[in-house]
């Protein structure tokens, strides 16, 4: 059967996905709870049930007590404006909007590829796990759906979305109409013993993840108080709507865990979503062991690596996930860094290649991260972790200045960072927008420090990470029209309004390769050839990586081959082909290119079928 074919079967005969519904049972045993009134009170503080909502510098905190499904729906009511409008309004849609973006302009394709992706991966990973779990299980998805009145399946797919985007990444990635999946980014990092001036644990991280505009909107902080035998006392740094502790989270045992996507060959469509893995060891765990072995216990969809820390113990981890193997690489010497790959012997060869950008990116923060823990040995306090996490050097660009978009730790889709200081039971969360580690971070207590009665009156410190600002002020506003750019294209298809805010970046910071490449590749997704052309010869201009320099070459070659300008863009393409090193699908396609240039003097643009890459300023497929 050829793949036409094989496409109409799917949209013809295939099921279409049956809405989860939360059961009339959980309903009718929590009726109380639906009759109960939001109170607010004097203080300005907010309550519910046995919850209880503060307001601290722009960040939302909320104690909650009772069983899964009391605290999930404690958390919706309360929040319910914000999670409507906040992470649960763009989560559900990601997935259809990268369908749109791949397809644009194809109603038939974007059908199919939407009814194949609902039923034989969003729909298959849900249908396992509503097999697979009880309602106790799925009381916390059951509890914020009810409480916030959001649809289940809302809630459920923002659960999945990594899995899904992640397992599309992995199938016929290199096919000229696969859909095109970004990776996410994450980076954290913890420090103990030589590397800190007390001998202390200071962890950082930033949850990187394409919810701009969203999940940085509504900072949160959950406290978590179970009535439920042997669970713990846990917070989690979230966005209002997200009732989770699987993406970074604190017990009262002082364990820690932050998550990192790893896109990998080896994904699973019977796997436990690894968020519910990770907050059953929140939940659980009282020691590094016990936390392992939780983790040990399931596979999961795709790959993730969890960074795991026990402060009492002083024992730190690399949990390395995928959909068929755990492996768990400890680290020593007093130092802990991880972003978006496995980097043990036995996982490193289950890391997917999706292209340079991908795995230069996390590299790059990695390295980055390294170097700035062994410049600042000893950290002390706080504010060195955050100038750590608000840092936006690109380690492989020959220019040192600071970039508003590139291979640096603070990157556009940063939408949550923390500083987690154990020994001084003290945490700090930054309150604003992406990149959020570059605005405000506001003490917190940690979980077992923690006393609503108290909290309104407790003093707290605040600290200003924003350098970044303050000396490149233009370069924060290109970043800013960058976001602009990305959002009007991957939540809206709106091609113009992206290279309209990317001509306005670009004019802002008129020495940033990166974004002179994607106004290019928008340039020529608007039919402007011609401005495509200058935007490209401008990121030649302008220090770009062996990479970047590399794809403006290409693209450069394809538009003058497109205008029938044989002999340049033979050129263009020769500087691919004749380099030391070349990204190897770039290589085959610019060898390509090359060819058909040459036989038949030109090679048509479709301008159609442009699977951009915005997040690393690259290309799907080439």
């Amino acid at each position: 059967m050829n793949r036409s074919l094989l496409w109409l079967y799917v949209i013809v005969f295939s099921q279409i996905a049956i809405a989860a519904q939360v059961p009339n049972s959980v309903k009718q045993k929590y009726s109380y709870l639906y009759r109960l009134p939001v109170v607010t009170h004097d203080d300005g503080s907010k309550t519910f049930h046995e919850a209880r909502l503060f307001l601290r510098e722009g960040i939302r905190v909320l104690a909650l007590k009772g069983d899964r499904f009391e605290m999930g729906f404690q958390h919706g009511r309360l929040l319910e404006s914000e999670a409507k409008k906040g992470a649960l309004a763009m989560a559900p849609r990601l997935v259809p909007n990268i369908i749109d973006n791949t397809y644009s302009g194809r109603p038939l394709m974007k059908a199919i590829a939407k009814r194949y992706v609902d039923n034989y991966v969003t729909g298959k990973l849900t249908q396992h796990l509503f097999g697979m779990g009880t309602d106790e299980d799925l009381a916390d998805a059951y509890g914020i759906s009810e409480g916030a009145r959001v649809a289940l399946d809302d809630v459920i797919q923002g659960l999945l979305n990594p899995d899904v985007l992640m397992i599309l990444a992995a199938r016929n990635l290199d096919e000229e109409e696969s859909i095109v999946a970004s990776p996410s980014n994450c980076s954290d990092f913890a420090v103990w013993d030589d590397y800190t001036a007390d001998g202390e644990f200071i962890i950082g991280r930033n949850m990187d993840f394409g919810l701009n505009g969203y999940y940085d909107r509504y900072p949160t902080v959950l406290y978590f108080d179970s009535t439920e035998a042997d669970i713990q006392k846990y917070m989690a740094v979230i966005s209002a709507g997200v009732h989770n502790a699987g993406f970074q989270a604190i017990n009262e045992s002082g364990i820690f865990v932050g998550v990192h996507t790893i896109p990998t060959t080896e994904t699973n469509m019977e796997g436990v979503p690894a968020f519910l893995l990770a907050s059953e060891v929140i939940r659980h765990a009282k020691t590094f062991e016990e936390a392992t072995k939780i983790f040990k216990l399931y596979h999961v969809p795709s790959g993730y690596t969890y960074t795991l820390v026990s402060t009492r113990e002083k024992k730190v981890a690399a949990i390395e996930l995928s959909g068929a193997h755990t492996f768990v690489r400890m680290s020593a010497g007093g130092k802990h860094v991880q972003t978006n790959q496995y980097l043990s012997p036995e996982m490193e060869k289950k890391n997917l290649y999706i292209n340079h950008s991908v795995d230069e990116d996390s590299i790059g923060r990695y390295k980055r991260i390294d170097s700035l823990l062994e410049t600042l040995k000893p950290l002390s306090g706080p504010q060195s972790a955050m100038e750590v996490l608000g840092d936006k050097a690109d380690i492989f660009s020959p220019n040192a200045t600071p970039r508003s978009i590139g291979n640096a730790v603070a990157v556009h889709t940063t939408i949550t960072s923390l500083v987690y200081l154990p020994a001084q039971g003290r945490v700090f969360v930054a309150n604003g927008m992406a990149p959020t580690s570059q605005s405000t971070f506001v003490e917190l207590p940690t979980v077992e420090n923690f006393s609503a009665e108290n909290f309104a009156d407790t003093d707290y410190e605040t600290y200003e990470n924003d350098s970044f600002k303050k000396l490149y002020p233009n370069k924060a506003l290109a970043e800013q029209a960058f976001i602009q750019a990305k959002m009007a294209y991957e939540y809206h298809d709106n091609v113009p309004a992206a290279r309209a805010s990317l001509r306005q970046a670009t004019q802002l910071e008129t020495d940033n390769p990166y974004l002179y490449f994607l106004q290019g590749i928008f340039e020529l997704k608007s039919g402007y050839l011609g401005e495509g052309q200058k935007a490209f010869r401008e990121s030649l201009q302008n220090q770009p990586t062996r990479h970047q320099a590399q794809l403006a070459h290409y693209y450069l070659g394809r538009i003058y081959a497109h205008w029938r300008y044989t002999g340049a863009a033979l050129q263009q393409f020769a500087e691919i082909l004749n380099a030391d090193k070349a990204d190897p699908k770039l290589f085959d396609a610019a060898l390509v290119a090359y060819q058909k240039t040459r036989r038949w003097g030109s090679l048509k643009l479709r301008i159609d079928k442009l699977p951009v890459m915005m997040q690393q300023a690259d290309m799907q497929h080439y």
